[in-house]
């Protein structure tokens, strides 16, 4: 991974990028978007909007139907060959969501293994698989064969392999789902690390507060479309709006002469008026609010302000409640629509995120065992 990373030069770019799948299902509308060294850029957005799709399509593990792909200066990666495909095997990672992994080998051969396919050199492939079992907090597993491992070790063992070779860009597709807190503290932290050193990290997530928190760029998709991208601190303030909500001690009587005055105060958006309850969209401050009341001898019980985030920007961008999100990505994947879902390629096993594997790759000897 380079040390001193050149942040704005993309280490992948998509333009008019698009995928229809056999008998007609587009799953992906024409997209464009850069992806750059030193950083963590999240692709968020309901079930079947496309994520997974564009994700594959990104990493070379997928080819568009429209448009084209560079990564890492290798144009159309998913037909890459010889060298470059080499390069491309040890340079990136693809960890798709569901493991498959050889329930007959120990975690530390499946690391030794996964690193030495990807190129590491026999004296430092030890010491590789020291780093990510220690990220992962896999230390006292390596020995057990993987047939004994819970399913949060799979999981978290299936993360490790993905990154064992520590590849310059990583491609991760829900790469939370199934773990437990301290398996996300761990994810999350190795994720910021490595954007820290310089690496490319492209996750699909639907874990907003960890992607505001911790992602430097989104991409908002919503039925195989971008509606959204930039910075999260940029959609939010392009597309969430936050609230002032108050709860009147009584039933409001004049409706239309309280909206009318609090329609003026600096800040409101919006005003809504339901029996003794209202809702000012925007960022309005109290002090401003409170003396309007006031004057129409309104008395309040509760007044309660909703910050604007990246869950409501993802609200009135897709009209889906984004709280909704959190069992489904623990369930794995929705079934193929119009939106991506699983590819044709993927159904019926795929490819193995037990290797991370990159652009034209075989099954490896690795691989679970069906």
């Amino acid at each position: 991974m380079p040390s001193d990373p050149d942040a704005e030069s993309p280490v992948c770019r998509a333009r008019g990028v698009a995928k229809t799948y056999p008998g007609g299902v587009r799953a992906l509308e024409p997209f464009d978007g850069d992806f750059h060294a030193g950083r963590i850029s999240a692709l968020i957005g309901p079930n079947a909007s496309g994520k997974t799709t564009l994700l594959r399509v990104l990493a070379g593990v997928a080819q568009p139907s429209a448009g084209e792909v560079q990564l890492l200066g290798v144009a159309r990666p998913a037909r890459a060959r010889g060298g470059e495909r080499r390069a491309l095997r040890e340079r990136t990672a693809y960890v798709a969501q569901d493991p498959a992994l050889d329930p007959e080998m120990t975690g530390a051969e499946l690391l030794a293994l996964v690193a030495t396919l990807h190129g590491a050199r026999a004296a430092a492939r030890g010491a590789a698989v020291e780093r990510v079992a220690r990220a992962f907090g896999l230390e006292g597993h390596l020995r057990q064969l993987v047939r004994a491992y819970s399913g949060g070790l799979r999981r978290r063992l299936h993360l490790a392999i993905g990154l064992v070779h520590d590849p310059e860009v990583l491609f991760l597709d829900e790469p939370a789902a199934g773990l437990d807190a301290e398996g996300r503290d761990f994810l999350w932290r190795e994720l910021e690390g490595r954007a820290q050193r310089g690496g490319a990290v492209v996750v699909v997530s639907h874990d907003l507060a960890r992607v505001e928190r911790c992602a430097d760029f989104a991409v908002v998709l919503d039925r195989g479309r971008s509606v959204a991208a930039g910075t999260p601190r940029e959609i939010v303030d392009e597309h969430a709006r936050g609230a002032l909500a108050l709860h009147a001690h009584a039933p409001l009587e004049d409706e239309l002469a309280l909206r009318q005055r609090l329609e003026r105060v600096p800040g409101v958006r919006s005003v809504e008026v339901a029996g003794s309850r209202v809702m000012l969209e925007g960022s309005p401050d109290p002090a401003d609010v409170l003396p309007e009341l006031a004057a129409m001898r309104i008395e309040l019980v509760d007044v309660h302000r909703d910050t604007a985030d990246l869950c409501d920007a993802y609200r009135r961008l897709t009209g889906r409640d984004p709280e909704r999100l959190g069992a489904a990505a623990g369930r794995g994947r929705s079934p193929q629509g119009a939106g991506g879902g699983q590819s044709p390629q993927a159904a019926g096993g795929g490819r193995s995120p037990g290797e991370g594997r990159s652009p034209g790759e075989g099954r490896s000897p690795g691989e679970g065992r069906r």
